[in-house]
């Protein structure tokens, strides 16, 4: 299961482009830090850290768990003057990248940046990360207790047949996992012509809100479609995501061991059904030589907590946190 923070990155030692664009965006898409002309930062990677340890410095928790990107223009000239400060106007540039079809050159999320700087890693090198103990404990800290402060945020399951859309509200989270129980209800199906699935956070375009929270239902209903599939006009296609990252991928060859890890991923998301699988009356009960197995398979996960050193935080921030630190608060955390 390769559940990795699913991003390129630029490496330092490449020249900052003048079309460079970087954003710290929040969960529901809201522009919170925009950065552009080659102001500030030497790369992506130096503006993620810088704004990731101003909040660490500058405020408390909540945080939402914002995505940053990075953009280029290879003719900035096209979209701002040479003397124009366009970091100002991000809904300026949102447009452009829009109009020009542009694509994230690479995208990290916040949460994972914080830990890695607080423990002192590079989290994009812990493939297991989203199973990590440490990182889901300090992940309930980041988000605060209150579900009412968290903004809206958006998740997607891709397979085969495309990618289905889901919401943070409580039908997008009851859909969300209904799809996934009745993928693994119909797990050994011989009619299951699907191969993989992943999960993904994303900020869907405007023209996708449509799609949001499918009719995951039909999927009982008798119909001449594919098994485990709904209608086409439900699914968006990959390449119509623009900024996402990926959260686990599962293969769905019928194999045991493929059968324990989506399982095993399903009762850790939804605790409270981890028996009842959607599909009418359908349960799925684990025998007790899966049951062993995947004890096997968990025991021989290796989490490097204990590699992990401890890294002091820089406290020489000028300009995003004086930014950050200056807009409105809302109890605790950046008003989304």
């Amino acid at each position: 299961m390769n559940n990795a923070e699913n991003s390129s990155r630029i490496q330092p030692e490449e020249s900052l482009h003048p079309g460079d664009v970087f954003m710290m965006l929040a969960p529901d898409g809201k522009v919170q830090v925009a950065s552009a002309n080659g102001r500030f930062f030497k790369n992506f990677e130096h503006f993620t850290r810088h704004c990731a340890t101003a909040l660490l410095n500058q405020m408390r928790p909540p945080y939402g768990n914002s995505f940053f990107v990075h953009w280029r223009f290879e003719n900035p000239a096209s979209v701002w003057a040479d003397y124009e400060n366009i970091s100002v106007y991000p809904r300026r540039l949102l447009q452009a990248v829009r109009d020009q079809g542009l694509r994230p050159r690479a995208t990290r999320r916040l949460y994972p940046l914080l830990y890695g700087i607080q423990k002192g890693c590079d989290t994009r090198q812990m493939a297991d990360l989203y199973d990590n103990p440490d990182y889901l404990d300090r992940v309930c800290l980041y988000e605060g207790s209150n579900a009412e402060e968290r903004p809206l945020s958006y998740r997607g399951i891709e397979t085969d047949a495309g990618v289905l859309l889901f919401n943070s509200t409580a039908r997008g989270e009851s859909l969300y996992g209904e799809y996934l129980h009745f993928l693994a209800a119909h797990f050994y199906d011989p009619r299951m012509d699907l191969t993989f699935v992943r999960t993904l956070e994303l900020l869907p375009e405007e023209t996708l809100r449509s799609k949001i929270n499918p009719p995951v239902d039909k999927l009982r209903e008798g119909r001449t479609e594919a098994f485990c599939r709904l209608p086409s006009v439900y699914y968006a296609e990959q390449d119509q995501l623009g900024i996402y990252t990926e959260l686990r991928r599962f293969d769905l060859t019928p194999k045991e061991t493929n059968f324990v890890c989506l399982s095993s991923c399903i009762k850790s998301l939804f605790p409270e059904s981890s028996r009842t699988l959607i599909e009418g009356k359908i349960q799925v009960e684990l025998s007790a030589g899966k049951s062993s197995q995947e004890l096997q398979i968990n025991s021989n996960i290796v989490h490097n907590n204990n590699q992990m050193r401890g890294n002091g935080i820089g406290r020489h921030l000028p300009d995003v946190a004086e930014r950050l630190s200056q807009r409105s608060v809302k109890k605790k955390g950046i008003v989304r």
